[in-house]
This record gives C-alpha cells, structure tokens and sequence, in this order.
C-alpha cells in the first residue's frame, strides 16, 4: 500500500496558531500507525500460492477470516484515501497563485521525492527476484504462475515499472508502490486539478465523488479515488482550511465510524455493501484525524520521532520480504489451526516492521546520503 504521509513535505508556510501546529503533529503522527496498518493489510494469508498450488484458506476459520477482512478491506481500506487526501492538502497549502513556475518547482520535488524511489525500489525488486527464483532453496516458494525474471525482455522489464502482467490490482512490479505511481500520474496533472477545486469548486468535488462512488471508472495510473481525495484535499489546503478545525465540527457524527465498520463486515455479501463501505471510509478518515489530533492535544498520544521518519522506508522494504517470509513460515509450520493463522498473519508482519526499522536505523548512521536519495529526501 503509501505514500504516503511522507511524500510531501510537513513544513508549510501557513501562520502556526495552535490548530495549524496541532494539524502538522497529527499528520506527523498517523505516518507509522498508517504504515503499520498497511503491512497487516498485506499479510494476510487468505490466499497465494506455491509452485502452483494455492496453499491459503478462505474462509474457514471464521474469527481468521473476520480479522483479516476487517484489517484488509474494511479500516485498511481508510488508509490510501487519506494518503491521497493529505498528499493534495499539502501540495496545494502553500500555492497562492498558480502559474508555470510553481508547477515546475514542484514537478521537480516530486521527482527526487517520488519518481526517484519510485524507479530505484521496482528496481530492487527486480533484482532480488531475479536472484530468489535461481536460489534452489527459495525458488520453490514461488507461485510457478508468472513470467521469470531471467526471461523478460525489453518490453516485459519496462511494463514492470508500470503494471506487471497478471500482478495484483493492475500494480507495477513491486505491488504497494502503485500508489505511488498513481500519486505520480496525478501530481503531473495537478495543473487540472487546481483548475477543478479553484473554479468548479464544491460542484466540481461532487462530480469527482460521484464518479468514485459508483466506481465509474478505473484507467490504470489514473482512478477515481485517487482524483477524488486527492482533489479533495487540495480544494481543503488552496483554500487554507484548518483540517483539525474542520474535523472537530464533525467529532461526534465521526465517532459512529467503528460502528458502521463492523456494518460493513457483517454486510460484506450484500450487494449494497459497497455504496455502505465508501461512506465508512469518508467517515473513517475524519475519525482517525479526531482520535490523533484528540489524543495529542491532550498529551496521551506520542509518537517517537524516529518512527514517523522511517515509516517510508518501512512500505518501501516491506516487500517482497514479507511475502516470503509468509511463504516460508506457511511451508515450515504448516497451519492446522485458526490460532496458528492468526499468528502467522500477525507474526510476519511485526517482524517485517522490526527488521525494517532496525535496516533504517543501520542506514541512518553509516549511509544517510544514499538512504536520502531513496527515501525522496524524507
């Protein structure tokens, strides 16, 4: 999944009066949870497959499969909205007259802050898969259902950094990065999107959310809920509005989230579900921004400067380890049981965190130039 939180800049030029200070230590503070909840979401063990055979379960074990649907496609699917959302807030925060020369300015940014990781981690994937699936011990984890590296050619290698033929969700290579690529594609039509939330304004956002709601389309690079919050955002941050400010006007209808969430769950055979679960997410996202700007005004949420800085570097790392670490720990233990699934759904996931925070922490003493360049300068 992001990315992310860390993709644009936290510093902005807008007055600090204690809501705006309040509003930058709440998304500085949702950056690792976010990504944490990301990784859960991508370990889950319903379903992949080794040497052809599909070695998941679905839905067997009842308390294994709810769990890991909440995480994975109910809260977790809070998680990109708002990484869109906060990405255009913050694009769009400090513009106070577009032109040619902002956009170049920020073209550029966003060129060492995502293009170059963007290229540099598909890339590294590459590398590492192209070497596993030689390794004898290793190679048999994998699935045997697409393409080896070793017999790419030009064509297949390029279309990796875009979208990987039979990959997951029409993703490039290194699947959670289609985030990013998305972000990418988006940030180069910011040109569009001002014109958008500056003229069209609230009618223009009631298109855009239409168009997400009924899933009236989805181009690869381009969909509509990455225009819609994306959008949404930027019409919040070119018009200076204060997001902790906002929120709270909506505290208690927000505080209605869990409960629709589990609506959600329990409904998710019906054919309504859908139209039920895009509210949950428009409701969700104001939800976690009250629950963190509420705990840290209060001085009962914190968060450890150095987890919010390495929480790119863990979506960028968390792939394609953790698959393989799930591969490996499901043909080492073979599970049996609903316990053993929800460890080693659980499991996987933390070591992947821990193992991610202890390489960037290595990187941040002995490499932080290069560590700078592929982080985007985060």
């Amino acid at each position: 999944m992001f990315f992310c939180l860390n993709f644009i800049p936290l510093i902005y030029d807008a007055p600090m009066t204690d809501n705006n200070i309040l509003q930058s230590k709440t998304i500085s503070y949702l950056r690792f949870p976010l990504i944490v909840v990301v990784v859960l979401a991508h370990s889950s063990l319903a379903s992949f497959t080794i040497q052809g055979e599909d070695v998941g379960t679905q839905a067997v074990y009842p308390v294994y499969e709810g769990i890991g649907y909440y995480i994975t496609w109910v809260f977790g699917q809070i998680i990109i909205p708002t990484f869109f959302f906060i990405s255009g807030f913050l694009f769009f925060l400090k513009v106070k007259e577009w032109n040619a020369d902002v956009y170049k300015t920020k073209m550029k940014r966003r060129f060492r802050s995502l293009v170059i990781p963007y290229l540099f981690w598909n890339l590294l994937a590459l590398t590492l898969f192209f070497i596993a699936e030689n390794l004898p011990y290793i190679s048999g984890l994998f699935s045997g259902n697409y393409m080896q590296i070793k017999d790419y050619g030009i064509k297949e290698f390029m279309m990796a950094f875009w979208v990987k033929e039979g990959g997951v969700a029409q993703s490039p290579f290194l699947y959670p990065f289609w985030f990013i690529r998305d972000l990418i594609v988006i940030s180069a039509l910011s040109p569009l999107v001002y014109l958008v939330v500056r003229y069209l304004k609230l009618v223009g956002l009631a298109v855009l959310f239409t168009l997400w709601y009924f899933d009236a389309f989805n181009i690869t690079g381009l969909g509509t809920a990455g225009i819609f919050f994306f959008s949404a955002g930027a019409y919040l941050g070119l018009n200076k509005i204060n997001l902790i400010t906002l929120f709270n006007k909506l505290y208690y209808p927000s505080m209605f989230y869990p409960t629709l969430s589990v609506i959600v769950l329990i409904t998710r055979d019906y054919w309504f579900n859908q139209y039920i679960h895009y509210i949950g997410i428009l409701l969700g996202i104001i939800f976690i921004f009250n629950i963190a700007s509420s705990g840290i005004r209060h001085n009962k949420l914190r968060m450890p400067v150095f987890f919010a800085n390495a929480s790119f570097f863990v979506y960028a790392t968390h792939e394609p380890w953790l698959l393989l670490i799930k591969k490996f720990s499901f043909y080492i233990f073979q599970p049996s049981a609903e316990v053993s699934y929800i460890l080693l759904f659980i499991v996987p996931a933390l070591l992947i965190i821990g193992l991610s925070l202890a390489a960037y922490y290595i990187m941040s003493k002995y490499m932080p130039r290069f560590l700078n360049i592929v982080t985007g300068g985060r």
